[in-house]
């Protein structure tokens, strides 16, 4: 049996590598499966789960009360505790009000349902290989849109619990329909990994770059106010327009367009930051492309 084979077979029973001197866990995400976010670490401190979205774990479902269930960690072992919801919590089908954890077992609230897996579980790292793959899209290796908006959901919901700055880039290379028709979609397709190889180069480790549609393309930006957003913004439009862009047709001239927000009182959800990005984008198109709008 290979290397590969082992490694991704699996069984509940599956011994735990943990390190003695520290104690992680995570939940693995099994139903509804999507594209985004399916591990939640959940490192040494107290995890809510529920419906609100200041919960550490927010879930939308209507069979979820907005504070549902909290885990803890106590005296070595991860604890799952009932907070009072109306449809109760289950590990492994049975409801309970109280239950410490062990590797493999399945945490249902309303329709979402959890693998709880150790640090070193050989699952969680077949899990985390998986997700790494699903989350990227394939020509350009920025993250999928679905990735982006999961995590972005959980970046509104760390920015109302901490109130720590959030901000958003929405990014469109200028004209772009013109290469395809003028080169043809492959040279477009060498644009699009070229425009995503150099935005990358110039952003920090911990922002997040995705690709939203087409030729468009999103950065997230945790602990970011709007000045350092428009900074960084503007940085990403130089390192597009500062070269060529040399192709199997030879050197394209390429520009973007970009549009900058930040979460506020009155953008303070998912749709209206986008859509504040969004507008922001096409004021930088309005006023003649290859500019930033903040």
């Amino acid at each position: 049996m290979s290397a590969i084979e082992k490694t991704a077979q699996f069984s509940d029973d599956s011994p735990l590598a943990l390190s003695p001197r520290k104690k992680s866990a995570c939940l693995v995400k099994i139903h509804p499966a999507n594209g985004g976010d399916s591990i939640f670490d959940l490192k040494n401190d107290s995890v809510v789960m529920g419906r609100d979205v200041a919960s550490r774990i927010a879930l939308v479902d209507p069979r979820v009360s907005r504070r549902h269930a909290i885990i803890e960690l106590i005296a070595g072992d991860y604890v799952l505790r009932d907070l009072g919801s109306t449809n109760g919590t289950y590990v492994n089908d049975q409801r309970v009000d109280q239950q410490k954890l062990t590797a493999g077992d399945l945490v249902r609230l309303g329709d979402h349902v959890f693998k709880f897996l150790a640090d070193g579980h050989i699952e969680l790292l077949y899990h985390q290989e998986t997700a790494k793959i699903v989350a990227r899209d394939d020509l350009t290796s920025a993250y999928t849109k679905r990735y982006f908006l999961d995590r972005l959901d959980e970046e509104i919901a760390r920015w109302i619990r901490t109130d720590r700055p959030l901000s958003l880039l929405m990014l469109d290379i200028d004209f772009f329909k013109k290469v395809n028709d003028t080169h043809g979609h492959p040279v477009g397709d060498e644009v699009l990994r070229e425009f995503s190889r150099r935005v990358r180069s110039v952003i920090h480790r911990d922002d997040l770059f995705a690709r939203y549609g087409g030729e468009e393309f999103a950065i997230l930006l945790p602990c970011t106010n709007i000045r350092e957003a428009g900074r960084i913004a503007e940085r990403c439009r130089q390192v597009t327009v500062g070269e060529p862009f040399v192709t199997s047709s030879g050197q394209i001239d390429v520009t973007a367009s970009v549009g900058v927000a930040t979460a506020s009182n009155e953008v303070h959800d998912r749709d209206l930051l986008i859509a504040a990005a969004d507008e922001r984008l096409y004021e930088a198109k309005r006023s003649g492309r290859n500019r930033v709008a903040c």
